[in-house]
């Protein structure tokens, strides 16, 4: 079989017959956020491979054609579907699909595809990974998760562009609109405060009002902003449900009743279009490195039934994506009522501690009420308010010091009748600023952590010492301990430590400031005193000295 698309004309007595086979394009190796082909098998770790398939004999409905391909190495094997991509510009007319692989190991992959009655064959070569912010796909490790390179991972997130922002053919004139230009500002920006993380809303608008096809315009805007965050590490969860979506007639919309949704995803009904939903959002995007799904936000929200959903999602939408992704990617669920589905990362909403002892990954996917507080936290409004800025640190902060996965603040206010209306009023807007560099001040603390995170588990705090603040702890016992003080510490904080060897160091960091103390010898039974006074907050590192060895 030839490497192009071809078409044979035969004539047969007389008559034109033309026989139009399916074959190869030259195998597309692209990273993840390239649009560019690049015609070679070799490509990087956690890097998208793309195989393109041409076939203009399918007369049905080319959105539910999947063709498949297998990817080995040794032991390892990943069956992966293929989707339907029209003409690779947006419009459906096209007969191109495409199969995505992401590669967990170097080294030799051979591959083989099929589709209908044609087959072929091929092999990718996998070389290490020259970019430290490139990991590969998120998994789970007990209460943790981690990378596919073995690191821990904490989700430092920033909340969420909905995709209707994204939608191609609106007008110039309309600023609420982000465009690919906004969208690699806002990419820099997480960056430069040391984000790794966003989500995006309701991909159900990208479902034309058939469903049973895709407004390719549109959703090849989200493979764009897909792509560009994965340059840059940024990691994000692709949200399928939403109790705020769109209606079953204008993709724009806001309709919270689930029976005028496009999907109704809390009713039994629909249900080859909520498949088919999920299988081909499975097949377009599970092959990008930097791509979690969240099943549903909210969906206990009035006036739908939270029970419902997760009856129905236990049952059917869960099993289907376990189904159709090969590499059966962390799938989370916000807000309480994760706590009855199936999912693997629980999502919190009300800023609630984290118990010490609970058994999965916990992120802190919105912050809407916290204790203080004098307004819900999700708005742009109340991010932008000074005010503010300590209730957001201190449910980031100890969410993690309580052994929670990560955090999503609310600092992108582009959702909702009060958003910004342009990119740039957003990124030079202070308070939204400082906001986001307080959570960037916890990444560069986790970096300079002597243990991986994983290593770290939350302890009750007396057994660290006693301090007449509140606070929470991890250590790694007899390596390393960190410690959280929060709720103002007037004066200054100061704890009598209960650990007894003499080889510890200790230093004090603020996380307003971002200012790290001198470290000082402590022992067992020590009264040890934080050198600043006026804190909101501060955090307390103790580390074994006579082990000089980085345990990451």
């Amino acid at each position: 079989m030839q490497m192009i698309n071809t078409t044979t004309v035969s004539l047969i007595k007389g008559i034109a017959i033309f026989v139009i086979a399916i074959l190869s394009l030259t195998p597309l190796a692209t990273f993840a956020l390239t649009t560019s082909a690049i015609d070679t098998n070799d490509i990087q770790l956690y890097e998208t491979f793309t195989l393109k398939l041409s076939n203009p004999s399918i007369s049905t409905n080319k959105f539910q054609t999947f063709p498949q391909a297998t990817f080995t190495k040794g032991t390892q094997s990943f069956t992966v579907e293929g989707f339907f991509d029209g003409d690779e510009k947006g419009s459906p007319d096209g007969t191109i699909w495409k199969i995505r692989f992401m590669p967990n190991e170097i080294g030799k992959w051979n591959y083989s595809w099929n589709f209908n009655d044609d087959k072929g064959a091929g092999t990718i070569n996998v070389s290490p990974q020259s970019n430290h912010l490139i990991r590969g796909h998120v998994t789970t490790s007990g209460r943790f998760l981690k990378t596919a390179n073995g690191q821990g991972f904490v989700f430092f997130g920033s909340n969420w562009p909905d995709t209707r922002r994204f939608r191609i053919n609106k007008q110039d004139s309309d600023k609420t609109f982000i465009s690919q230009k906004d969208w690699t500002k806002y990419i820099n920006r997480l960056r430069e405060t040391k984000h790794n993380g966003t989500n995006m809303m309701a991909l159900d608008r990208l479902i034309n009002n058939d469903r049973r096809s895709f407004d390719l315009n549109w959703i090849n805007k989200v493979d764009f902003a897909i792509t560009e965050a994965g340059k840059s590490g940024i990691y994000i969860f692709l949200g399928l449900f939403n109790t705020w979506t769109r209606n079953a007639t204008d993709s724009l919309s806001s309709e919270m009743l689930s029976s005028k949704q496009i999907l109704d995803p809390w009713n039994h009904n629909l249900m080859e279009e909520k498949e088919f939903y999920l299988r081909y959002l499975s097949a377009r995007f599970s092959g990008y490195y930097n791509i979690m799904w969240e099943l549903g936000n909210e969906m206990e929200h009035s006036p739908n039934s939270g029970s419902d959903f997760s009856n129905l999602a236990n049952q059917y939408y869960i099993p289907w994506l376990r189904q159709y992704d090969p590499y059966d990617l962390p799938i989370t669920l916000s807000e309480g009522v994760y706590k009855n589905t199936n999912i693997d990362i629980g999502g919190l909403h009300q800023g609630e501690s984290i118990n010490i002892d609970e058994t999965m990954p916990l992120i802190h996917t919105e912050l809407v009420r916290i204790k203080g507080a004098n307004t819900v936290l999700w708005s742009g409004k109340a991010c932008r308010d000074p005010d503010n800025r300590k209730f957001y640190r201190k449910t980031i902060w100890k969410g993690f010091f309580q052994g929670g996965s990560g955090a999503i603040e609310c600092s992108l206010p582009f959702s909702g009748k009060k958003a910004f209306t342009t990119m740039t009023k957003f990124l030079a807007n202070p308070e939204i600023i400082n906001v986001m560099d307080d959570h960037g001040k916890l990444a560069t603390f986790i970096s300079s952590l002597k243990n991986d995170l994983t290593q770290l588990h939350p302890i009750q705090s007396d057994v660290l010492g006693t301090s007449s603040a509140l606070f929470s702890a991890r250590a790694k016992e007899t390596d390393e301990y960190i410690a959280y003080f929060y709720g103002g510490l007037g004066k200054g904080v100061s704890i009598t430590l209960n650990i007894t060897s003499d080889n510890y160091l200790a230093q004090w960091i603020s996380p307003t400031s971002g200012q790290y103390s001198a470290p000082q010898n402590v022992t067992g039974k020590k009264l040890i005193s934080s050198p600043w006074g006026n804190e909101y907050d501060a955090v307390l590192h103790i580390y074994n000295s006579k082990d000089s060895s980085n345990n990451k």
